[in-house]
């Protein structure tokens, strides 16, 4: 049977990591990176013009500077603290992505570029941590409509999983073997995601590497599924059926819990072996906006940081955690203006 846990406020303990965040101006563009303690505590800006993407780790950060005189994007990695800051690139066109591998050696990172005349390209590169041995692994492009492209690294840093899709219409997924520098697609057959998945949702790898979770979507029934596809053979399975709008479903860093978004309640988490749902919001409204920030698990497993609106007109958010044995949620920033917020040590 689901079950809603307590809305208490109380702050959680301090661990080992930190939560940085992106704050963005009204119009939606990022302008600061900030880092704060677990407890909302010691909330301080990181860097100015800046974007994350990704989560730090290992007590390094990848990031973007905009420079607003000549729209140029900079790619640099530093350390957490902000110092050892190096260069990767300099673009005048957009950068989308930028992740670190778990031991810090490698850098992927997706170029898009936009074109007046209507064409659309993205392209996904991968260079060593110092910008060197610079490659392109793939790209997408079209003309007069979308493209879609999004990856990962595996936690074992041998790997990295994405997905393309040129026109929003026929996505795939696929493994890059960076020592082998090949590609292999994953899915055989097509997939069928919802209309929201280009805009709304995010695919997670599992930890193991093993399978991928993303969202499916049935048009004939109208109903969407959490979905998991094996990586080895490309072999698809549901985990939960539902005709409520579900999105963003993220594993739990020991593979055995997956945290997504479902309507009217925010927040759940489902038991990949038991199929066992847990509510762990009943936020106010009908119909929350909740489309920017992906859920987050702590790297212990212990807390999950989301962000909601109240009003799907703003971009004002309130950026909560939940603290995940006892179910306590306390909001951390309220009514501000957070784009992406990650775990980082």
């Amino acid at each position: 049977m689901n079950s809603c846990k307590d809305n208490a406020t109380d702050n959680p303990q301090s661990g080992n990591y930190k939560i940085f965040y992106n704050f963005i101006t009204g119009y939606g563009i990022p302008v600061y990176i900030y880092q704060m303690n677990i407890d909302g505590t010691n909330n301080i800006i990181f860097k100015t013009n800046a974007e994350l993407y990704s989560p730090p780790q290992g007590g390094k950060i990848a990031f973007t500077i905009v420079n607003d005189s000549t729209g140029e994007y900079t790619l640099k990695v530093s350390n957490i603290d902000g110092t050892n800051e190096n260069t990767i690139l300099t673009d005048v066109w957009g950068i989308l992505n930028a992740s670190l591998s778990i031991n810090n050696n490698k850098l992927l990172y997706i170029r898009e570029k936009s074109l007046f005349s209507g064409g659309r390209f993205e392209y996904l590169h991968l260079c060593n941590i110092d910008g060197s041995n610079d490659i392109l692994i793939d790209s997408c492009s079209w003309w007069f409509g979308n493209v879609f492209l999004e990856a990962e690294f595996s936690q074992d840093g041998n790997s990295i999983v994405y997905v393309i899709d040129p026109d929003f219409n026929n996505p795939s997924f696929y493994i890059y073997d960076i020592n082998g520098n090949s590609k292999r697609k994953i899915n055989s057959s097509s997939l069928s995601l919802p209309e929201e998945f280009l805009s709304t949702h995010r695919f997670n790898l599992s930890s193991d590497g093993k399978e991928i979770v993303f969202i499916s979507f049935d048009s004939a029934s109208s109903q969407y599924s959490i979905s998991i596809i094996n990586v080895s053979n490309g072999s698809i399975k549901e985990i939960l059926k539902t005709s409520e709008y579900i999105s963003k479903p993220v594993w739990s860093p020991d593979d055995k819990k997956i945290a997504y978004y479902k309507e009217p309640c925010n927040l759940w988490v489902i038991d990949v072996d038991t199929k066992v749902e847990i509510q762990f919001t009943d936020l106010p409204g009908p119909e929350n906006e909740i489309r920017f920030l992906v859920p987050q698990w702590s790297p212990d497993g212990k807390y999950i940081i989301f962000e909601y609106s109240k009003d799907s007109g703003r971009n004002e958010g309130n950026l909560t955690i939940i603290e995940y044995s006892t179910g306590k949620v306390s909001t951390l920033i309220q009514e501000e203006q957070v784009a992406t917020a990650f775990f980082g040590w």
